[in-house]
């Protein structure tokens, strides 16, 4: 009887689980320091016995990326019993963006039997990429190759050529793998890697007068989007673009018309540029800084600049600016003759810790419903792979937060992207989250991510992917999936409604 009490206890303790965090403190403990950039106590846990926690301590580095503890990254590729193990090692040590990696990650090749290790070793390949690793791609025999590895290969070939490291004779392999291949996803990456898509062609603008384009701005009423259509047909004077930024409170249209301002207008007072850097408008401080670091202005008076930037500084509110405050520190750099280096914001006192009391009771297979003007789309959540960003998502949702915003940007089979406060991809409320890179997801034909202004500030706008889009692997967020739908998000464009997500 003692034992029938036991054996029911367990199985209402797993009928309770909702994900692989709910009854599972050690892996709670893992992912705290995965997510406080602790490498040095995740070390004791890549002996642990159980293997999932092995595998999810090897996992957290792939969200470290600290180069000085791939010597453990290593011994667990080299000697782990478990595949699942050494994958996950394979696909750390590529987070590293390392080239003095790859002679090892080579030798693990050559000495690795399993198939799905090989891959993530290919992949960790192409993002080290240096001389070898074409030279490598090149003497491979894609006759005797096993055509589960053709995506391993086509991956490290896209990422190697990222990185400027492919050869001709690289490219020639490829043409035989992309004429071989039934993968859908192969073929899409070695079609980028040997005929790159061209810069989409200019659309042909009218010149239009100041007036005249008040006058189509009162056809369409006070739609932001509709404006910004008109606003990207027309082609205005430097001063107009100037005037049609400062007679509107319409944020899409104030930030593409000032926009236009900068980049057409031949030269700017310094006035102009402290007035724009001192306006508290996050876009404006942006669009600024790229000018005066392209036409390296107040050069002869870098001191004076200097001054400007660090006030400008002050008018931010970090972290829900910190897109803009990046562009000022990376132009005081400049006017400094310093080398920039991508700050670490968590490191600086600012956190955001993980609401563990939230994420246990997710269910696994959570699903959310995004209606929009063009129809519905259903998202599963990735809760196991990316918790924190999920319970955050889910945060918002239940708030309301993302009812009556727009999506602000589409790219051509590439993303579509919504969330933003602000209506022009410039905003974000006060706070970050930290990235979650996982082995176990990649980026394809409706993944959901973050975007980001860089490693570990993501906040609340998202994106979802119309094809597959390798180079956002490891470097941004997936947290959902599309399971029903995905015709209204390849339909979606600039200025349609998230009318609710429930």
């Amino acid at each position: 009887m003692k034992y029938c009490f036991l054996i029911l206890a367990f199985i209402t303790l797993q009928s309770e689980a909702q994900n692989r965090f709910s009854n599972d403190t050690v892996l709670i403990n893992i992912y705290n320091h995965q997510y406080n950039r602790n490498a040095a106590a995740l070390v004791p846990y890549l002996k642990y016995p159980v293997e999932r926690h092995r595998y999810h301590a090897l996992m957290a580095f792939a969200s470290v990326q600290d180069k000085s503890y791939s010597v453990y990254l290593f011994n667990a590729l080299r000697s782990d019993a478990s595949p699942i193990i050494r994958k996950s090692a394979a696909f750390s040590i590529g987070q590293l963006y390392d080239s003095s990696n790859c002679e090892a990650l080579i030798s693990c090749f050559k000495n690795e039997k399993v198939t799905e290790v090989k891959n993530n070793i290919l992949e960790a390949l192409g993002k080290c990429a240096d001389y070898r690793t074409s030279k490598f791609l090149s003497e491979i025999d894609i006759k005797s190759i096993d055509t589960a590895m053709h995506i391993g290969i086509a991956r490290c070939a896209y990422h190697s050529t990222r990185r400027k490291r492919i050869s001709t004779e690289a490219k020639v392999f490829l043409t035989g793998l992309m004429a071989s291949t039934k993968n859908p996803e192969v073929k899409v990456l070695c079609q980028k890697v040997l005929n790159p898509s061209k810069p989409a062609a200019e659309i042909k603008k009218k010149p239009i007068t100041y007036k005249l384009l008040n006058d189509s701005f009162k056809k369409v009423g006070n739609d932001a989007y509709k404006r910004l259509a008109i606003l990207q047909r027309k082609e205005l004077l430097a001063s107009d673009w100037y005037k049609v930024a400062t007679a509107t409170t319409m944020v899409p249209v104030q930030t593409y018309a000032m926009e236009q301002y900068i980049s057409l207008a031949k030269t700017l007072h310094d006035t102009m540029y402290t007035n724009l850097l001192m306006s508290g408008n996050v876009a404006y401080v942006s669009l600024i800084c790229e000018r005066i670091r392209k036409d390296s202005v107040w050069k002869s008076t870098p001191e004076a600049g200097v001054e400007v930037l660090n006030n400008a500084m002050q008018t931010l509110v970090i972290p829900r600016d910190y897109e803009a405050w990046l562009d000022v520190y990376k132009t005081k750099m400049q006017l400094q003759k310093q080398t920039f280096t991508y700050p670490n914001f968590f490191g600086s006192g600012y956190q955001n810790p993980i609401d563990w009391s939230y994420v246990v009771k997710i269910p696994q297979d959570k699903q959310v419903t995004i209606t929009t003007n063009k129809g519905i789309i259903v998202l599963a959540m990735k809760v196991s792979e990316s918790p924190a960003s999920v319970a955050n998502f889910l945060k918002l949702v239940d708030s309301g937060y993302y009812d009556n915003k727009s999506f602000h940007r589409y790219v051509p089979d590439f993303v579509i992207q919504g969330g933003c406060p602000r209506g022009d991809g410039w905003g974000s409320l006060n706070w970050m989250q930290r990235s979650e890179f996982s082995s176990e997801l990649r980026y394809h034909p409706g993944s959901v991510g973050l975007a980001s202004a860089g490693k570990d500030s993501e906040g609340v706008q998202f994106f979802i992917t119309h094809n597959y889009t390798t180079n956002l692997d490891g470097r941004y967020t997936i947290f959902a999936e599309v399971v029903k739908g995905m015709e209204v998000v390849n339909a979606l464009r600039v200025g349609d409604k998230i009318i609710s997500v429930k």
